[in-house]
């Protein structure tokens, strides 16, 4: 058993309750090839990391293993469904899984996000094996990926998607006696609305235009550099 378990929270990309504000601005065939993009480079990343990865779906998951098996080149992947009440339970959940497991360390991690590297996943899971919980910010003022070493039932009390959840998560783990730490020079955005998509991920949505990927550019260190503000946490 590896030492680290990566799982990636996602929904079926053709559900009519995934990316809801992505399919407003872009259509339905548009905002379900944007995102089962950003979930098929999410998973890639996480397989290059060497950790054992797993899918954790708000929904069906076959759904997604099939999504997944029509991208080249995406290994197949473990997938089950995410189980509680609401967002933040459901990671509380997750995390105590993957410990139970026998994990030192699980990190949950966006099934948006553009610019993703397996060099974040690692910074973050090697930032919570010395200090107990270790977050990788988005630039709107969530978090894009966040790991653990140690159960974190108080993050059941953190408010979710608002620009202030990353500030609460680092409250919360305070107040309960919990190191949190956030990666250092790090900030991964996610794709939400349409102006997000075009500005993330060019090449998919603008006819014409060219690149690879989802739309990053890179850094002269040979880091992602994000484009813009990202619209919320994983």
């Amino acid at each position: 058993m590896t030492w680290h378990l990566v799982v990636v929270l996602c929904r079926p990309p053709d559900a009519p309750d995934s990316k809801t504000r992505l399919r407003r601005d872009l259509g339905d065939a548009l905002a379900v090839a944007v995102y089962r993009r950003c979930l098929a480079d999410v998973v890639l990343a996480a397989h290059r990391t060497g950790a054992a990865v797993r899918l954790a779906v708000a929904g069906d998951p076959d759904a997604v293993v099939a999504a997944l098996a029509a991208v080249p080149g995406v290994p197949r992947t473990a997938a089950h469904r995410q189980a509680g009440s609401t967002f933040a339970r459901r990671q509380v959940n997750e995390i105590a899984a993957g410990l139970a497991a026998g994990h030192r360390v699980v990190t949950l991690v966006g099934s948006d996000l553009v610019g993703l590297t397996p060099e974040h996943l690692t910074a973050c899971a090697d930032l919570a094996a010395g200090t107990g919980v270790a977050v990788l910010a988005a630039p709107d003022g969530g978090y894009s990926a966040l790991s653990a070493s140690r159960p974190f039932d108080a993050l059941a009390d953190v408010p979710m998607s608002s620009t202030g959840t990353l500030v609460a998560l680092l409250g919360t783990a305070a107040r309960h006696g919990i190191r949190a730490r956030v990666v250092p020079g790090a900030a991964v955005p996610d794709v939400d609305t349409g102006e997000d998509a075009r500005r993330y991920c060019r090449p998919l949505v603008t006819p014409g235009a060219t690149g690879t990927g989802a739309g990053t550019r890179r850094s002269g260190s040979g880091g992602p550099t994000p484009r813009g503000p990202a619209a919320g946490p994983p």
